[in-house]
């Protein structure tokens, strides 16, 4: 009675602020935002409609389903599985569910869930007979996109990331193996890792339904009992289960991973299982997000105790290296041993030794590279990084740098306003020093891509192949003018320098004008401009075959 009252306190504070203009940001829990379908009277159920309120349409065409809630946890995780299979059996079609459980705030947590599906177009209607769900289900969009490894292989390089890092590396002191974890407890027993890849036509709600049936199978299985011999253990003490069509979208993994708190509060399963992320580009947030993402970059400073002071430039790459597994990961743990594990460990001294395993790892790196890339507006470096990998094949080095301002920017632009219609761009000199520092380690090619590429356009213009001594070719994509540094007309001709402009004919974000006008600007000045089209938007094209050929042959 204690948690409905909670619940019915929560919302109406809610509606409340909501009917007032005050929104509330939700990262992570679904259960704080109140739909517009759900109507006002509702709250109160002594003003509750006698009809269905919004209308509700029926069909010959709607599957009817009896949704129950109050199920034991494990059991209500189940019938919320069943319910995807059902939602994702085929296109398009319609779906009824009715409310069985009598509890209406839980029947509305259902809904708030069911209305983050992407393939779904939900509304919830009320009334004094009882509450009721209609869906209507599109096909979902195909995955970001197709994975290029097999289940098995995918399984193996988590196994040998793991082993690496996990268990070599000792980053989680409670690993013992790529098939052990839940050592070291002294309450809890060691406990099996099982895995899971999705297939890789899985669209996100199957994706979903095959992390929640690999949870379900934990729950069954249990974490077993203490058992002095490893090799006869019954129980399971974590679930990895890979989604390799995530692996160059670290937002929409970040959204389906986001789902997961939700559904498991909704199966009053929050205190017995927890998530952790793990994704290739792996992002430090920041802020404070919810548990199953790396902490702030100023929650590790506090703890990080090293000498000479650690520049947050490292921190930040030493907290995202711990989360940057080979493949978009789910990792499913134990709440009772995440809380007796955090209990006993000293933060500091864990994440002070992950940070001195990282910079250990980086100083046996080679600092010298061949090539230099800059990312686009709103990107970065780990992000174009996954743009390119066709060309790191060549057996080049290369160094991907992070643009200094917040989003992703290397200069602050007016809310809607265009590089190319910019009349300054607001800390552009930063940006010139950051370039300017990774030039000393004379890189043979640069590789600039939207704002990236207009960043070096602009350099040319102002300083000419002087700042660009030791680089043989500069390729540039998806660029526009640099308005506030135009090029100017010179008779000279520039010498063992070569740009490279990659013109994408339906790019929507720099119009092609915007190249033509850039590389007549560069000729005029002085510079051998070869141009390679093609008829795609504004993205790297990675996947015009043609193209990655051509640009391979500037790389030689």
């Amino acid at each position: 009675m204690a948690r409905v009252a909670f619940r019915v306190l929560c919302v109406t504070l809610l509606w409340i602020c909501k009917a007032c203009g005050i929104v509330f940001p939700t990262p992570i829990r679904l259960t704080s935002k109140l739909p517009t379908t759900f109507p006002k009277p509702s709250i109160v159920s002594a003003l509750l409609p006698a009809e269905y309120d919004p209308p509700l349409q029926r069909s010959s065409q709607q599957q009817r389903i009896a949704y129950r809630g109050g199920l034991p946890g494990t059991d209500a995780l189940k019938q919320f599985t069943i319910l995807l299979s059902a939602i994702s059996s085929s296109f398009p079609r319609e779906i009824l569910l009715e409310d069985k459980s009598e509890d209406r705030l839980l029947f509305l947590h259902t809904y708030e869930v069911l209305s983050q599906l992407h393939c779904c177009e939900c509304s919830f209607h009320t009334s004094a007979k009882g509450d009721a769900i209609s869906l209507n289900v599109a096909p979902p969009p195909p995955p970001p996109s197709p994975p290029s490894s097999a289940p098995d292989d995918v399984s193996t390089k988590i196994k040998e990331w793991i082993s690496v890092n996990l268990v070599e590396r000792n980053l989680c002191p409670y690993t013992a193996s790529p098939t052990i974890s839940s050592t070291k407890l002294a309450k809890y027993p060691p406990g099996r890792i099982i895995y899971g890849v999705s297939p890789p036509s899985s669209s996100s709600i199957l994706v979903l339904r095959d992390q929640l049936s690999m949870i379900v199978e934990m729950l069954e299985t249990g974490d077993g009992k203490n058992n002095a011999d490893l090799k006869k253990m019954s129980g399971v003490s974590s679930i990895l289960h890979s989604s390799p069509c995530y692996d160059d979208d670290f937002q929409g993994w970040c959204e389906l991973f986001n789902l997961l708190p939700a559904v498991l509060e909704l199966c009053s399963l929050e205190k017995d299982v927890c998530v952790v992320n793990f994704h290739p580009l792996y992002t430090l947030p920041p802020r404070f997000v919810g548990f199953g993402h790396m902490h702030t970059l100023s929650k590790l400073k506090r703890w990080i105790s090293a000498t000479p002071e650690p520049t947050d430039e490292d921190v930040r790459a030493s907290g995202e290296f711990q989360r940057r597994m080979p493949h978009a990961t789910l990792n499913v743990l134990w709440a009772k041993h995440m809380e007796e594990g955090e209990s006993e460990r000293d933060s500091s001294e864990l994440y002070t030794n992950n940070y001195l395993r990282y910079m250990e790892q980086k100083e046996r790196q080679p600092q010298s590279f061949d090539v230099l890339a800059l990312h686009g507006k709103g990107g970065s470096g780990a992000v174009f990084k996954s743009k390119l990998t066709d060309l790191e094949a060549s057996g080049l080095t290369f160094k991907y740098l992070d643009a200094p301002f917040e989003g992703g920017q290397w200069w602050k632009l007016k809310p809607g306003e265009r590089s190319f219609e910019a009349s300054s761009y607001d800390g552009f000199e930063e940006s010139v020093e950051q370039l300017k520092s990774h030039l000393q380690s004379s890189p043979r090619i640069i590789i600039g891509h939207s704002q990236g590429g207009i960043l070096i356009a602009a350099v040319l213009s102002l300083c000419g192949a002087s700042a660009f001594k030791g680089v043989d070719t500069i390729i540039l994509n998806g660029l526009a003018y640099p308005k506030p540094y135009p090029f100017k007309v010179s008779d000279e001709k520039v010498e063992g320098l070569k740009v490279v402009v990659i013109r994408g004919g339906s790019d929507k974000m720099n119009p092609p004008e915007q190249a033509d006008l850039t590389i007549e600007g560069m000729r005029n000045a002085g510079f051998t401009v070869d141009v390679i089209k093609h008829d795609g938007g504004h993205a790297f094209p990675r996947h015009a075959p043609v193209v990655m050929d051509e640009l391979k042959t500037y790389l030689i």
